[in-house]
């Protein structure tokens, strides 16, 4: 149920993965259902979906066998994009997407995203459960882990964690960074929460599991994997609204893996990912049927832009099977040209 408004959208920039052809019957621990990192524009005017960047780890940088590949979280800051992988760090210049840095570490692990912070670059590298900041060169330079003051209470500093699938079941799975009134934090996963990295303070945020944390103004909006956006005061530290987009939807069924949230004005650009099969059934149970812990019916892969003044669907991009499979994030382009978009 779309509401075909007035309202002019944004292209965006989707970052995501290609799905292997086997993946449907593979259970996956790691991402390992992806093969391929891609950026992607989406133009809405006429639904078009043009490939900017492909990329496939190196072999040295990622497990020898059925490595998961993609982009995941990105930040675009001015003339600067900052992509990752798992396993990967680049900085871009924008538009004309030439890298100007590369980076890659044995710490790195299942890095969920990368952002300017502090004067320098951050990362979350999720499998470990950490955030480092790194220095001019990309490298590691402070380790903050999410749920210890020890950094490495748990994960052996000497090993190389690009060559481990998975250390799924994550303690915090930290997954995106944000500046709140100058200072870093951090979302986590499977506390439903946000830290700030300074002192460890904790505002919970949901029930179900939580990514993004995309500020504007005097508010940071987040996601519930089930469909919603919570928006976080951020002088006071309080939510002021939470956001079910399921009766914007007009259906049922599952929305999808909610992650990937850009909020422009009073419209919400917000990814979906089609559900797929994992042994970590408590990562998905709420898309569970009760009775035969199989999958409801579930939605495609795609992009829908939502007004959240007016309560209303404006649009969608359902992303071919051939492309983007998992839906990281969403980023609107900045300045676009008039009459580009309608």
């Amino acid at each position: 149920m779309t509401a075909k408004a007035h309202t002019r959208l944004s292209p965006l920039l989707i970052t995501g993965g290609l799905q292997r052809p086997e993946a449907e019957a593979m259970a996956s621990t790691s991402g390992n259902h992806y093969f391929r990192a891609r950026l992607s524009r989406l133009n809405w005017t006429d639904k078009s979906e043009t490939v900017l960047m492909d990329h496939e780890t190196p072999q040295g940088a990622r497990p020898d066998e059925t490595p998961g590949i993609r982009f995941t979280a990105m930040t675009l800051q001015g003339d600067r994009l900052y992509l990752c992988t798992g396993t990967e760090v680049f900085v871009y210049s924008w538009p004309e997407l030439e890298r100007l840095q590369y980076s890659t570490h044995p710490h790195f692990h299942d890095i969920h995203h990368v952002a300017p912070m502090n004067g320098g670059v951050t990362v979350a590298s999720t499998g470990l459960d950490m955030v480092i900041e790194l220095d001019d060169s990309l490298a590691p330079k402070r380790y903050v882990n999410t749920v210890s003051d020890d950094p490495w209470f748990k994960y052996d500093p000497e090993d190389d964690w690009r060559k481990v699938h998975s250390t799924q079941p994550h303690d915090a799975h930290p997954n995106y960074l944000l500046s709140m009134n100058g200072e870093p934090w951090v979302t986590r996963g499977y506390q439903s929460d946000v830290m700030r990295l300074t002192d460890r303070r904790t505002v919970s945020l949901s029930d179900k599991r939580v990514h993004d944390g995309h500020i504007v103004g005097d508010h940071a909006f987040f996601t519930s994997v089930d469909g919603r956006i919570i928006v976080l005061n951020t002088h006071t530290l309080a939510i002021d609204e939470v956001v079910d987009l399921m009766p914007l939807e007009g259906t049922e069924l599952p929305l999808g893996w909610c992650r990937g949230l850009h909020v422009d004005g009073d419209v919400a650009y917000v990814g979906f990912t089609t559900l797929r099969t994992t042994k970590w059934k408590d990562n998905v149970e709420h898309f569970l049927n009760s009775r035969t812990g199989e999958y409801k019916q579930v939605l495609p892969s795609r992009v829908v832009a939502y007004d959240l003044k007016k309560r209303i669907k404006l649009d969608e991009y359902v992303i071919p099977r051939e492309s983007i499979g998992a839906v990281f994030d969403v980023v609107a382009i900045p300045d676009w040209a008039e009459g580009d978009e309608s």
